[in-house]
């Protein structure tokens, strides 16, 4: 079970020693505060969920840790935290000498300690023969930085006694974050040429969040163009070998939001962004799969690799969604979807209908007339739907009726391929001519048709 230790006293997490020196107390929670406790025979106090390398779920986990329970403590690299004196120190190997009584001092209701309860570590002494089994003392860990003195030991074990003194020997339990997020990017047809579908990464903790705050690294393990934009700077990212963002999550929050759009190519122009990307079309089909990120707790991360529940990077999809607010799509049976019309549609069989019909949001009227364009050509990959007949449109003017709506027919016939499936670019514009205008300078919507032979 991986947990920081929060000391309200020193408003500071314990901090773990790079080697084998002083235990020290650090404002901001980070890799070297996060530790594993463990039952006496050193293995790890296994409760929750357990989620795998690709970070689905594999099994709940086994254990409670309760009130007075004997327990040891590991850190990434194998060590144990071990009393020596009035000191912590650090041991690898054996965990026997390196026992500790937890003790719940508040909190939660009943034995079980929780997340956010108040505990106190108590150091077993040598057997006092003078004293009953049930009166032996401790050294309860103590956090207790207030001298500013450099040389003064900020996290030591407390002097001989049955219970724990005062403030100093009092922690807060707080389990390890697991960070569950969603990312869903949305575009318009009424945006030019629908130039950035955006939204937001949101991410969320595990539970209420730390009390000094915590941060969370966001690594973009796939990005469906050129090039976009995370966070409020606008930072540019790339994948799968871009930098890692720190984004922090505010003290006490369990919940961040953090600005995400993509640039070039767009959702507007799929089979550009198709070229541009590169890959097989298998794992693009979908539509509505703008690229990917991972994201870990900063201080999980130091167990990384491990198969601790949160330890590992959980993936997490970038979605796009077309909006549909103006435009409906439709070939043969197959209606576009606000997220299936990302990329490329599938049809079975060659669809000679293709129907452009008004959505939620209506054209308005206005002293001018509207516009359609609408073409079908062959997909630019070679050995692909190179030949192709359309019906072009005689009429170019768009029949609006008075409540704003609207409909328009195009009939095209693809020739059969040797191909195992034949791709098209489709390509529907609307725009206006007249005063006042009443609409931005188009409606732009274009994607792939696959047709399946």
């Amino acid at each position: 079970m991986l947990f920081h230790l929060y000391s309200p006293h020193a408003n500071g997490y314990v901090m773990l020693p790079v080697t084998g020196g002083t235990f020290a107390v650090t404002f901001s929670p980070g890799p070297r505060t996060v530790m594993d406790m463990c039952g006496v025979n050193g293995l790890s106090i296994n409760r929750g969920m357990n989620f795998g390398p690709n970070g689905t779920f594999v099994a709940s986990g086994q254990g409670t840790l309760k009130n007075k329970n004997t327990v040891t403590i590991r850190t990434p690299d194998g060590s144990f935290v071990r009393p020596d004196g009035a000191d912590v120190t650090l041991r690898s190997g054996d965990p026997w000498g390196s026992r500790f009584v937890i003790r719940k001092m508040s909190g939660s209701g009943g034995d079980v300690i929780r997340h956010g309860d108040t505990v106190a570590l108590g150091a077993f002494q040598a057997y006092d023969t003078r004293r009953k089994p049930n009166a032996q003392q401790y050294r309860w860990l103590q956090a207790d930085p207030n001298d500013f003195n450099p040389s003064t030991k900020e996290v030591i074990l407390g002097g001989k006694s049955l219970d724990p003194g005062g403030a100093s020997q009092r922690f807060t339990f707080l389990e390890g974050n697991l960070v569950q997020g969603a990312a869903v990017l949305k575009v318009s047809d009424a945006t030019p040429g629908e130039a950035r579908p955006s939204g937001a990464l949101d991410l969320r903790l595990s539970h209420e969040g730390l009390p000094n705050g915590s941060t969370v690294h966001v690594r973009f393990t796939g990005v469906a163009g050129q090039s976009a934009r995370f966070g409020t700077s606008g930072s540019a990212v790339t994948a799968p070998f871009g930098p890692i963002f720190p984004i922090t999550v505010p003290a006490g929050s369990n919940a961040v939001s953090v600005p995400l759009s993509v640039v070039s190519p767009t959702m507007a122009d799929p089979v550009e962004r198709f070229l541009t990307v590169g890959g097989g079309f298998s794992n693009r089909e979908a539509g509505n799969n703008l690229g990917g990120v991972t994201v870990v707790d900063a201080g999980m991360s130091a167990w990384a690799g491990q198969e601790y529940p949160g330890a590992s990077p959980r993936p997490i999809g970038v979605d796009g969604v077309r909006l549909q607010d103006y435009l409906r799509i439709t070939f043969g049976s197959v209606t576009l979807g606000p997220v299936t019309d990302g990329l490329f549609i599938n049809a079975s069989g060659p669809p000679p209908r293709l129907v452009v019909s008004s959505g939620s949001k209506r054209l308005a009227p206005f002293n001018g007339r509207y516009f359609i364009a609408v073409s079908v050509t062959s997909f630019p990959a070679g050995a692909h739907a190179n030949q192709i007949t359309a019906a072009p449109l005689v009429d170019p003017i768009l029949e609006v009726a008075a409540d704003g709506s609207f409909s328009r027919t195009v009939t095209f016939n693809p020739i059969p391929s040797p191909a195992t499936r034949d791709f098209y670019a489709v390509h529907v514009f609307i725009t206006a001519s007249g005063q006042p205008h009443p609409m931005r300078p188009a409606l732009v919507r274009r994607f792939g048709l696959t047709v399946l032979p």
